[in-house]
């Protein structure tokens, strides 16, 4: 009775030691982090000596290959699986290449081993993350600021799983945006602002992430004829005359109201032989010298005040003691005075 109920208590053991063993297995694994369009490489080790037949799936989807059947591998396009023979430790490998890696791909990619009696005995399980951007930009035109010499452009692509802003370019130079990139309704929306003179060449991309203006060509809007151009160039090459250096100082309006705009930025444009430059200034210098002279003047009173209140204290405790001096001093007069007065008793 005994030593059944030891084998009953070791079977449960071993049980409850490979239940654990399993769950431990499946909660682990390798994630991978990928940038979609780049190349991705997975491994997927698997021991030999006990396999009689892997499969590869894609999370709960039907396996891409299965070894008893190894002609109907049926893998994406930009997939390839290759095998690694066996090794001095019996174990073999599953290689998985992705290139280019999209959005799509992302998920847990699993290999799982069975022995000859079509048992399960191991699995390995690869996780994969793709950020991407947001998709193309789409720009168009909508209000005129100053005379007609400023125009908004509002730009919005589908959302990535990253955070996304809008590049746009004119004559060579980036242009300030109007307002914040903002998400609405799944999707990416911007307002850039732009002159009417020239086209505008606008793009996507992430936060962290500046294209160039020859990179930038999502969309190409005509602020003329407020429509898409068909010029597909954003570098044209810039052609100038000048023999000394052209500049330009310009007023970006941040703000709009009823009929007045505040230019809070200066933007000074110069030619230089075939190039562009622009240099940013800000009027917030004025308000940094006031703010810096003000803190001068709290600084100069505060210590006014400290000094005139040690000055006072000390003036205080010297009035005091010349007071207790002289109350001690008369009070010894007044002694001395009484003993003259009184006859001394004999």
């Amino acid at each position: 009775m005994r030593k059944t109920q030891a084998n009953r208590t070791k079977i449960i053991f071993v049980l409850f030691h490979t239940i654990f063993a399993l769950l431990l297995r499946r909660c682990g694994g390798t994630i991978i982090s990928s940038i979609e369009g780049e190349r991705v490489e997975m491994d997927f080790p698997y021991p030999c000596n006990i396999s009689s037949r892997v499969t590869f799936q894609y999370g709960n989807r039907a396996p891409y290959y299965n070894s008893a059947s190894p002609g109907s591998m049926s893998l994406p396009s930009n997939q390839n699986l290759t095998f690694n023979t066996e090794s001095d430790n019996n174990e073999c490998s599953l290689h998985l290449i992705i290139n280019p890696v999209s959005r799509d791909d992302a998920g847990t990619y699993i290999l799982t081993a069975y022995n000859a009696n079509d048992q399960y005995i191991y699995d390995e399980r690869v996780g994969l993350r793709v950020s991407y951007p947001p998709g193309k930009a789409k720009c168009d035109s909508s209000e005129i600021y100053i005379d007609g010499e400023w125009i908004t452009i509002q730009c919005s692509a589908l959302i990535g799983n990253v955070p996304g802003q809008f590049l746009c370019y004119q004559n060579g130079m980036r242009l300030p945006p109007l307002t914040s990139p903002e998400v609405i309704s799944g999707r990416l929306r911007q307002v850039m602002l732009a002159r009417l003179t020239e086209l505008v060449y606008c793009c996507s991309s992430t936060t962290q992430e500046v294209k160039g203006r020859c990179d930038c060509k999502d969309t190409i809007w005509d602020p003329i004829l407020s429509d898409e151009s068909n010029v597909t160039d954003p570098c044209p090459t810039i052609n100038s005359t000048a023999t000394s250096p052209l500049s330009q100082t310009t007023n970006i309006p941040t703000a709009k109201g009823d009929n007045t705009l505040r230019p809070t930025t200066t933007i000074t444009i110069t030619t230089r032989g075939n190039y562009l430059y622009c240099d940013f200034k800000s009027d917030k210098n004025v308000d940094y010298f006031i703010t810096l002279l003000v803190l001068m003047v709290i600084i100069l009173v505060l210590g006014f005040c400290t000094f005139a209140y040690i000055i006072y204290t000390r003036y205080k405790y010297m009035d005091h003691r010349y007071i207790d001096n002289a109350e001690r001093m008369s009070h010894l007069t007044d002694i001395e005075q009484h003993e003259q007065d009184t006859p001394l008793q004999v």
